[in-house]
């Protein structure tokens, strides 16, 4: 609700919906499955709290997969709510604009960096300049997985040779004067936990956590090293 120029959550609940693909083939029967229970779930509790509008929104995974529309049609079947897929840059600005929002401290012309699993975006709320990659977690796993050499330590050369290759396509002229980076998601939201030792994950602990450079990157060599056991 609104409440005195306010937003405050009537209710709040998540549920990781993990639509497992590989970009630009359809997304399995099994995840639109696991899908369809989920947003029923969600779609019950819309009801139960007496909302007068709902919205359904759906992102990089839906965006590129081949048969979005198919999914769409599913969905639509179990809810009345209306379901939005948001583009690239939509998707950007909507991530950005809750990101400071929820950081009131920092400064608006600061780097907002969204990792996510399909695709990663990096915004400059102030400018509205936005640049999307074609990578993220998820989509990045599923095409380096058969590649991987079994050798340890030739796996972080191997990836970082992989992600240069899609980020060199990245224009960072106007990035360089930027002093605070922001970053959400899924990805950089379990480095703060890891960071912090968390044994279970918790949001409002991650929340506002800082992350250095030289920690970044010697986490990033560890884990590389690290078989998925391991690192589970």
């Amino acid at each position: 609700e609104v409440r005195h120029g306010h937003l405050v959550p009537i209710c709040e609940e998540r549920q990781t919906v993990d639509l497992a693909y590989d970009r630009g083939r359809a997304i399995s029967p099994k995840a639109i499955a696991r899908a369809v229970k989920i947003v029923r779930r969600f779609d019950r509790m819309v009801r139960e709290s007496n909302s007068e509008k709902g919205l359904m929104v759906a992102t990089a995974a839906l965006r590129h997969a081949s048969n979005r529309f198919t999914v769409v049609r599913e969905l639509r079947t179990i809810t009345p709510l209306l379901i939005r897929v948001l583009t690239d840059r939509q998707e950007a600005q909507f991530a950005a604009r809750g990101a400071l929002l929820g950081l009131p401290r920092i400064p608006h012309d600061a780097l907002v960096v969204d990792i996510g699993g399909g695709s990663s975006e990096f915004i400059q709320p102030d400018t509205n300049a936005f640049r999307g990659l074609t990578i993220g977690a998820a989509w990045a796993t599923s095409k380096w997985k058969d590649g991987c050499p079994r050798d340890p330590d030739k796996r972080d050369l191997y990836f970082l040779s992989c992600a240069e290759k899609v980020i060199l396509d990245l224009d960072t002229r106007s990035f360089t004067n930027r002093q605070r980076v922001v970053g959400l998601g899924g990805t950089i939201t379990t480095l703060a936990a890891i960071e912090k030792g968390m044994k279970k994950f918790d949001v409002e602990g991650v929340h506002g956590s800082t992350l250095t450079c030289d920690w970044i990157t010697a986490t990033a060599a560890q884990l590389s090293r690290m078989p998925d056991k391991s690192i589970r």
